[in-house]
C-alpha cells in the first residue's frame, strides 16, 4: 500500500510517506476528504472588497459588513444585497479595513479615514467615532485600542475606560504607548487577558491591569514580526501569523512564558516563498474556521495576474497538518447569515434540489460563522457547495529496489466513482518525470495502466462526490528491462 500522507512539500523527493503536491482537498485522520466549492450567496459589492466583519447583535443575530476603497456596506439578508452605510472615503489600492466591535457599536478604521462607528441596534449608517488614523483595531478590557495610527505608526493608542468617544492622554483610563524597537504596528489581537501586538520585527503583549498603578503594560516576548496588516488570527488564546521566514503559532502566559511554535519549518516555508509574489507578500490574509478548526493564508503566485488571490494554504490545528486550495479570491473571511425558513428558501431558489450549498449547511440555519470569501465578481460566497475537483500526488518510489519496472495496474483507496491516475517514469532520481495516462477506474475498482521506469510517481484526480481518500493498494508491478 502506497499511503497518500501529509502535504509536506519541503521534505524530501524521495519521502514515500508524504505528498509533494496536492489542491483541493483537507486533511481527516485516516486519509484525505473534499473540501466544498465556494459557492456564491449575495449579489455583487458595488466595489472591489478590502475588509469585512461579523457582528453579532444583543439578540443573537448576525450582521455582515464589508468595506471598499471608497465605502462601506451592510449585508440586507432578505434581498442579499449590499446596503451602503458609508461613502466617499479615499482608500489606495492596497490599504484594508480593520473592524472591531465594542459592545454594540461596531468600530471600523484605516489609515486613510477617520476611525468610524456604526450603531448596530439601528442597522445605522456610519458617523465619525474620533479623528484618528489606524491600521488596526482591537479591543482590550473596557477600551478600544488603535494601532499604527498615521501619527504613532510604531505605537498604539487607547480610548477612556468604558468610552470610546474619548481619547484622552494619561486621563480617564485613555493614554498612547510608542515602542523603542520592533518598527510599525501592523495588527493587534484581544484576549482573555490582554492582547498581542504584532509589529513589523516583534511581538508584544498588552497585560490589563484593573486598579493597578497602570491600566496596560506592554512587554517584548519575541523578536519576530508579521508580514502584513492581515497575515495573522487569534484562536482562543493562539495567535497563528506569517512572518518573514515562515509559519507560526504564538501563545503567552505569565505562568509558562512565551511558546513560538514554528508549524511551517520543514513542511511548507520553503515552497511557500519560492512560489509567492514577494512584492505583493505584505497583502496575504489569514482567517480562522473555529468549526472546522482550520486557519487559513491566501496569497498571490508569482506571475499571476489576476485580481487579488490564487492560492489558500490551509493549516488542521487538530492534525498538525497542511492542505492545500487553488482558487481565485479576492478575499477571504469568516461569515455568517440569519436563518432562513423554507418560505425564505423558495425566494432564493424555485426548486430546493437546485440549491447549490447543501440544505444541511450552516448558512441556512444561521448562527454558525463558517468560511467564506468574495469572488471575482464580488460576490459572498460561502465555502459550502459541492466538492472542489481533488487532486493528490506521491514523491518518487523505486517498487523494484534492483532496477525498473514495469506498473499495470492500480486500486485506489477510495469511495470516489470517478477518479483517474497519472503515472511519472524517469531511469534515475534526478530525471524529470514523464508522464503516462490519464488512466481511469474500471468497474471492478482497478485503473490499468502501463509504466515502465525505475521510478514512479502517482497521482490521482476525483471528481464528483465522495468522502475519502486514503492511497493506493493492489499495485501490479513486474521487473522489466530497459527501454
Amino acid at each position: 500500500m502506497i499511503p497518500f500522507g501529509e502535504y509536506s512539500p519541503d521534505s524530501s523527493p524521495f519521502n514515500g510517506k508524504v505528498l509533494p503536491y496536492m489542491r483541493n482537498a483537507q486533511p481527516v485522520a485516516d486519509g484525505w476528504a473534499p473540501f466544498p466549492s465556494f459557492e456564491p450567496f449575495s449579489e455583487a459589492l458595488p466595489e472591489k472588497p478590502c475588509g469585512s466583519f461579523l457582528a453579532r447583535r444583543e439578540d443573537g443575530g448576525y450582521v455582515v459588513y464589508a468595506g471598499g476603497l471608497a465605502g462601506l456596506y451592510r449585508l440586507d439578508p432578505a434581498t442579499r444585497d449590499w446596503v451602503s452605510v458609508g461613502s466617499g472615503y479615499t482608500l489606495s489600492d492596497g490599504m484594508t479595513w480593520s473592524f472591531a466591535q465594542w459592545g454594540q457599536t461596531v468600530v471600523a478604521g484605516n489609515q486613510s479615514t477617520n476611525i468610524q462607528q456604526i450603531d448596530l441596534a439601528s442597522y445605522g449608517a456610519a458617523t465619525e467615532l474620533t479623528a484618528r488614523k489606524a491600521r488596526s483595531l482591537f479591543v482590550v478590557g473596557a477600551n478600544l485600542f488603535a494601532g499604527g495610527l498615521v501619527d504613532l505608526p510604531d505605537g498604539v493608542q487607547w480610548s477612556a475606560d468604558e468610552d470610546i468617544t474619548s481619547w484622552p492622554i494619561a486621563s480617564g483610563g485613555g493614554d498612547f504607548q510608542e515602542f523603542p524597537d520592533g518598527g510599525w504596528v501592523l495588527q493587534g489581537f484581544s484576549g482573555q487577558q490582554g492582547a498581542y501586538i504584532l509589529q513589523k520585527d516583534a511581538i508584544r503583549t498588552v497585560n490589563w491591569n484593573p486598579g493597578g498603578a497602570y491600566n496596560f503594560t506592554f512587554s517584548k516576548v519575541a523578536e519576530i514580526g508579521i508580514v502584513g496588516p492581515n497575515a495573522g488570527v487569534t484562536v482562543g488564546q493562539i495567535t497563528y501569523f506569517l512572518a518573514q521566514d515562515g509559519f507560526y503559532a504564538v501563545s503567552y502566559t505569565a505562568e509558562k512564558g512565551l511558546l513560538l511554535q514554528p508549524i511551517g519549518a520543514e513542511k511548507v516555508n520553503r515552497s511557500f516563498f519560492k512560489e509567492v509574489d514577494l512584492d505583493a507578500l505584505d497583502e496575504v490574509q489569514c482567517v480562522a474556521d473555529p468549526i472546522n478548526k482550520i486557519v487559513s493564508w491566501v496569497y498571490r503566485t508569482t506571475g499571476y495576474t489576476g485580481e487579488r488571490f490564487n492560492v489558500v494554504l490551509g493549516y488542521d490545528w487538530q492534525l498538525g497538518r497542511w492542505f492545500r486550495l487553488e482558487r481565485e479570491l479576492v478575499w477571504l473571511a469568516n461569515l455568517a447569515t440569519p436563518g432562513n425558513t423554507l418560505e425564505s428558501l423558495d425566494e432564493i431558489s424555485s426548486s430546493l434540489d437546485d440549491l447549490a450549498i447543501s440544505l444541511d449547511s450552516p448558512v441556512w440555519t444561521g448562527g454558525k460563522p463558517v468560511l467564506a470569501a468574495f469572488d471575482n465578481d464580488y460576490r459572498m460566497c460561502f465555502a459550502q457547495g459541492t466538492n472542489m475537483d481533488a487532486l493528490f500526488r506521491t514523491n518518487k518510489l523505486q517498487l523494484n529496489k534492483t532496477g525498473r519496472s514495469l506498473v499495470t495496474s492500480v486500486t485506489p483507496l477510495t469511495d470516489a466513482e470517478n477518479v483517474s491516475m497519472r503515472l511519472g517514469v524517469s531511469g534515475n532520481s534526478h530525471e524529470q518525470a514523464v508522464w503516462k495516462g490519464p488512466f481511469t477506474r474500471q468497474p471492478s475498482g482497478r485503473i490499468p495502466t502501463r509504466a515502465n521506469g525505475k521510478f514512479h510517481q502517482f497521482e490521482a484526480t476525483i471528481t464528483g462526490d465522495w468522502s475519502i481518500m486514503t492511497g493506493l493498494d493492489d499495485i501490479q508491478a513486474k521487473a522489466a528491462g530497459a527501454r
